[in-house]
C-alpha cells in the first residue's frame, strides 16, 4: 500500500524516471517474498494457509478469466475513468513523469490511485486497459485478508473456540459479507476511486482497534496504519478527515501505555504517534508546495480561510437541502445492511475494547459531512442550489466504510454469543459429522457462488452488459476497432493540409471526445502522448441548446471544418450533415456521412475526401 508514496518521493521529490521506481518496487518486493518463504520453509503452515479464505479467493480472479476463454479485456465506458484517472495513468507512462507540460486533461487530484493504475504499464512499457482490471480486486481482497485475521486472532484467545469452529466461523463470515455485498462484488467491475477510499478507510478502522486490543504489536501497527492514512490521503485528499480519529487511536494508546507503566516508556507513545501522522502530514504539507491548486483536491490556505469567513446567502438553504438529500439516500441505500451494521455498533457501546473504535468512526462521519458540505458551500458555488453533484458518491464512501466496520462488531458479537451457546447446545454437536458436513455444503455452496459472480463481473468488464446506456457501449467499442484505421490513414497522408482532429459527437456531454482521445493517444513509454490534436468543440448548433454546445452559424461551422487535417462524424444531426455533405463528393460518400473519415484536400471544389472507417 505505500506504492503511490514511494513513487511520488522518487519522481516528484527527487526527479527519478517513474519506471525506474516501479522496477525497484518489483526488485523489493521479489525479495520480500524471498525472505518470507526463506522463514515459513522450516515451519508446518502449509495446513494453515490451506484453510485460510485468503488464497482460495484470489484464485478465484484467475478461474473466471479461464472460464470465460482465457483471455481479459476491460472496455472503459465511464466517463470519470477517462477523465481523471486513466487518461492521466497513460500519459505518466508514456511520459515517466508524474506531470508534465504537455499532458492533457490532468485533473488537480492527487496521483495517488493513478501511480497505482500506472503501476503495470510502469513496468511493463505500454499501457493497456486490461491492466487495471485487477487492481481493485488486490485491494478488496487484502481488505478481508484484514478481516479474517483479526477474527482469528480474537478467536485464538477464547477457550470455547476450537480449530472446526474457528475455520468454519471465519468462512462463513466473509462469504456472507461477501454475498451481501458489503464491500461490493468481490471483483470490481470499474476503477473508481470511490472503492481505494472506503477500503482503505475501513482498513484504518480495522487496525485502529488491532491496535488498541494487541499491545505487542502496537507499534507495528501504528506504522501501517500511518502509511494507509498517508496512502489515502494521495488517493483523495477527503482522507484528511480521518486524521482526528487516528490521532484518537494513538492517544488512548498512550493513556494506556502511560497508567499500565507510568512515565518510563513515554518515547514509546511518541513514537506511537509519530508513526500514525508523520507520514500523512509529510505528503499533505509536500503537496500543498508542489502540486497544482483546486478548491476541492488542493486549496490554498488563503481560498480556505476566505470561504469560511465570507458570506454565503444560500448557506441555510444549501444546508438544509444537503441534510435531506444525505438523509434519504442513507434511507434507501442498501438499508437493510445499514441496519445490521448499526446493531453491531450498539454491541461495540457495551464492549470497553471496542468503543473507541466507534468514537472514531463517529468523528470522521461528522467530519466528513461538514466537509463535504464545505465543498458544496465553496467549490460548487457556480452550480445551481438543486444540484448536488454526485453526493450519492461521495457519501457511499462513509456508508460503506459503516457496513464494513458495523459488520465486523457483528462478528465480533456472534462469538460472544457462542460463548453464551456453548453449554447448552453446541457442546452436544460441535464434534458430530453432522456439523461438519454441514458447514462444509454451506461454505462450498457460499464460494460457488462467488465464483458465479467472478465469471460475471470478468464478462461485465469485456462487454458491459449492465451499463444503462448499450448505445454508449457500442458506440465506445466502435470507436476502438476503427481507432487502428485512423492511426493507419494518419501516417499514410502526407499530402493533407492543416492539423487536428475534429470530432462531430451532436448534444454529446463530452464522453465521446474522451473516449476518442483515450484510443488514439500514445501508449507506449517514449511515444509521442497525442498523435494529432483533438479539437475541443464538438456539439454545434445556431443557438444555445446544452452547456456543451458550441454557438456557430453554418459559414462559420464550415470554416472550422475547413482549418481541420480531420473529421470524424460519430453523431450528426440535420444541421451538421448538410454542412459535411457540402464540403465531399457525394457520389463517393454515397451521403453516409457517418461512415467515414473525412480527410482534408488541396481540392477547391470537395476539400474533403471519404475514407471509409473499416
Amino acid at each position: 500500500m505505500a506504492v503511490p508514496i514511494f513513487l511520488y518521493l522518487g519522481n516528484v521529490i527527487f526527479g527519478l524516471p517513474l519506471h525506474w521506481l516501479a522496477w525497484l518496487l518489483v526488485i523489493i518486493a521479489t525479495l520480500g517474498w524471498g525472505k518470507l518463504i526463506f522463514q515459513l520453509g522450516g515451519k508446518n503452515h502449509v495446513l494453515e494457509y490451506f484453510w485460510h479464505p485468503l488464497p482460495w479467493l484470489l484464485t478465484l480472479f484467475p478461474l473466471a478469466v479461464f472460464w470465460n476463454g482465457g483471455s481479459l479485456s476491460y472496455l472503459t465506458v465511464l466517463s470519470d475513468e477517462y477523465t481523471n484517472w486513466l487518461g492521466w495513468a497513460r500519459q505518466m507512462i508514456v511520459t515517466d513523469q508524474t506531470r508534465t507540460p504537455d499532458m492533457t486533461g490532468v485533473p488537480a487530484y492527487m496521483p495517488g490511485w493513478t501511480y497505482l493504475l500506472a503501476l503495470p504499464g510502469l513496468i511493463l512499457g505500454k499501457f493497456e486497459t486490461n491492466q487495471v482490471a485487477g487492481i481493485l480486486f488486490i485491494f478488496h481482497v487484502a481488505l478481508l485478508a484484514i478481516l479474517c485475521d483479526l477474527l482469528l486472532q480474537y478467536m485464538g484467545t477464547k477457550s470455547y473456540c476450537g480449530t472446526r469452529f474457528k475455520i468454519f466461523f471465519v468462512w462463513a463470515f466473509i462469504l456472507i459479507f461477501l454475498t451481501m455485498e458489503t464491500s461490493w462484488v468481490l471483483i470490481p467491475t470499474n476503477v473508481m476511486s470511490e472503492r481505494p477510499q472506503f477500503y482503505l478507510t475501513s482498513a484504518c478502522f480495522l487496525l485502529g482497534w488491532a491496535m488498541l486490543n494487541i499491545v505487542s504489536l502496537q507499534l507495528r501497527l501504528s506504522i501501517m496504519i500511518g502509511v494507509l492514512l498517508a496512502t489515502l490521503y494521495m488517493v483523495k485528499t477527503a482522507a484528511v478527515v480521518l486524521a482526528p480519529s487516528v490521532m484518537i487511536f494513538g492517544l488512548v494508546c498512550g493513556y494506556k501505555e502511560h497508567i499500565s507503566v507510568g512515565k518510563k516508556n513515554m518515547a514509546r507513545i511518541f513514537l506511537v504517534l509519530a508513526a500514525l501522522l508523520i507520514p500523512f502530514f509529510s505528503i499533505l504539507f509536500s503537496w500543498h508546495f508542489v502540486g497544482s491548486s483546486s478548491c476541492n483536491a488542493n486549496p490554498s490556505i488563503e481560498f480556505i480561510f476566505t470561504s469560511m469567513f465570507e458570506g454565503n446567502g444560500h448557506a441555510v438553504d444549501l444546508a438544509a437541502r444537503y441534510g435531506t438529500a444525505l438523509f434519504l439516500y442513507a434511507s434507501i441505500y442498501k438499508l437493510p445492511l445499514t441496519i445490521i451494521a448499526l446493531g453491531g455498533c450498539v454491541f461495540a457501546v457495551f464492549g470497553r475494547a471496542h468503543q473507541w473504535v466507534l468514537v472514531g468512526l463517529l468523528v470522521y462521519i461528522l467530519l466528513y459531512v461538514i466537509a463535504l458540505y464545505w465543498v458544496y458551500l465553496t467549490c460548487y458555488q457556480g452550480v445551481p442550489l438543486e444540484t448536488l453533484s454526485s453526493h450519492q458518491r461521495y457519501f457511499r464512501v462513509v456508508l460503506r466504510t459503516i457496513h464494513i466496520i458495523g459488520l465486523f462488531f457483528v462478528a465480533l458479537g456472534a462469538i460472544e454469543i457462542w460463548k453464551v451457546l456453548q453449554n447448552r447446545y453446541a457442546s452436544k454437536v460441535r464434534n458430530t459429522a453432522l456439523l461438519g458436513a454441514t458447514g462444509a455444503v454451506f461454505v462450498c455452496t457460499l464460494l460457488g457462488w462467488q465464483f458465479n459472480n467472478a465469471i460475471g463481473s470478468v464478462d461485465e468488464m469485456e462487454n458491459r452488459f449492465n451499463s444503462v446506456d448499450k448505445n454508449w457501449v457500442r458506440r465506445v467499442q466502435k470507436i476502438n476497432e476503427q481507432v487502428p484505421k485512423l492511426l493507419s490513414v494518419l501516417k499514410k497522408e502526407n499530402e493533407t493540409i492543416n492539423d487536428g482532429l475534429l470530432i462531430v459527437a451532436q448534444n454529446d456531454l463530452g464522453d465521446t471526445r474522451h473516449a476518442v482521445a483515450a484510443a488514439i493517444a500514445g501508449k507506449q513509454r517514449g511515444d509521442e502522448l497525442m498523435p494529432v490534436k483533438i479539437r475541443p468543440e464538438y456539439s454545434f448548433s445556431l443557438s444555445r441548446k446544452t452547456p456543451w454546445n458550441t454557438i456557430v452559424n453554418k459559414k462559420q461551422l464550415r470554416d472550422l471544418f475547413l482549418s481541420q487535417k480531420i473529421l470524424w462524424p460519430i453523431i450528426v444531426d440535420p444541421f451538421t450533415k448538410g454542412v459535411l455533405q457540402a464540403l465531399v463528393n457525394p457520389e463517393l460518400c454515397k451521403k453516409q456521412i457517418k461512415n467515414y473519415f473525412l480527410i482534408r484536400s488541396k481540392n477547391k471544389n470537395y476539400p474533403f475526401r471519404c475514407v471509409a472507417r473499416t
